[in-house]
């Protein structure tokens, strides 16, 4: 969750250099609740370094939707639907970034045999729209991936993970491999391939879908009419 939201805020420069920041109002939802965390009660590394994020959300400050949902206010952000990132996603950025970054920079250079469709002697074009089917990582890539690292004992890192880890490499390398010769706004996307929030998000569409249908009935009914879906 953040700290809060809906703060009118103005700052005043001071002689020392630094700001005095005086909250001069509220902003309020259409259900009546102001989301800002309450300052009171505790102290100034508490409230912005808290760690409490499994905490249930306040029960206090109870509000209504149009359509009956409880909210409640006083908590700042806290989302309906968590996902968290994994643990081992960063030890496996630790682990394998900088073998895949030299293994690419030899793929896209034509260095590595059998795979020159993957040569890359022009410029990014970044206004290339990605598509599922650029720059596939197929096994045989992964076969010479297990190459370099064999013959590459400097980077430290096992042959022997490599199956273990190789849809996370594979994708990891297609990154590389589109930062090239995409950039990297469209190397953004190989990595939401695999991004838990992303998923997550889009697995939650169809229940976001029926809240917001069920509220058009909701509002239309209190005003007479009837809802047309697509």
């Amino acid at each position: 969750d953040s700290f809060g939201k809906a703060l009118v805020q103005n700052i005043f420069q001071l002689r020392d250099g630094s700001g005095l920041t005086l909250t001069t109002g509220h902003y309020y939802t259409p259900s009546g609740r102001l989301i800002q965390r309450e300052y009171a009660g505790r102290s100034f590394y508490d409230y912005y370094l808290r760690r409490d994020n499994t905490d249930a959300p306040p029960k206090t400050d109870e509000k209504r939707t149009d359509n009956g949902r409880a909210v409640y206010g006083g908590g700042g952000i806290q989302p309906d639907v968590t996902a968290k990132i994994p643990n081992r996603e960063f030890e496996l950025q630790r682990y394998w970034v900088e073998t895949i970054f030299h293994f690419t920079r030899n793929l896209v250079s034509g260095q590595i045999a059998g795979l020159g469709e993957f040569k890359i002697d022009r410029q990014s074009d970044h206004k290339h729209r990605l598509t599922a089917n650029d720059y596939q990582i197929s096994d045989k890539v992964l076969a010479a991936f297990k190459a370099f690292v064999r013959s590459h004992k400097e980077f430290n890192v096992a042959e022997s993970r490599i199956d273990k880890d190789a849809a996370w490499i594979k994708r990891w390398i297609r990154y590389e491999v589109v930062t090239a010769a995409y950039g990297q706004e469209n190397a953004r996307q190989v990595q939401l391939e695999g991004d838990p929030q992303l998923q997550q998000a889009v697995s939650e569409m169809p229940k976001a879908k029926s809240m917001a249908e069920e509220f058009m009935r909701e509002h239309i009914a209190t005003r007479g009419g009837s809802v047309q879906k697509n």
